[in-house]
C-alpha cells in the first residue's frame, strides 16, 4: 500500500469510530508521522491524544496508541477537576 493509501485508510478507519483526525510530518524525521485523533461534544469534554507512525508501519502507529491507552491515569484526568478545597472547578460540581 501506498504512504498516501495508508494515511486515507487510516483516516477513514478513525472517522468511521467518530475520531477527527489532522496528520503532520515529524519535523526532522523524513519517515515520521505524527497523528492526532480528537473528538469533541456539546458539553465542552473534548478529548484528544496524539500517536506518532515511524517509517510508514502501521504496526509501530498501533503500537503507539496502545501505549497511550495502557498509560491514560482516569484518577489524574479526575483531578483536574477538583479544586483545592476537594470540590468541583473549572465548571464541574
Amino acid at each position: 500500500m501506498k504512504r498516501n493509501e495508508l494515511i486515507d485508510r487510516i483516516i477513514a478507519l478513525a472517522e468511521d469510530k467518530g475520531w477527527n483526525v489532522t496528520v503532520e510530518q515529524n519535523c526532522g524525521k523524513s519517515k515520521s508521522l505524527g497523528f492526532d485523533f480528537a473528538q469533541y461534544t456539546d458539553m465542552g469534554q473534548d478529548f484528544s491524544f496524539h500517536a506518532d507512525m515511524d517509517d510508514y508501519d502501521i504496526y509501530n502507529l498501533i503500537e503507539n496508541i496502545n501505549d497511550y491507552y495502557e498509560d491514560y491515569d482516569p484518577d489524574e484526568e479526575a483531578m483536574l477537576w477538583v479544586g483545592p478545597d476537594g470540590h468541583g472547578r473549572n465548571g464541574a460540581p
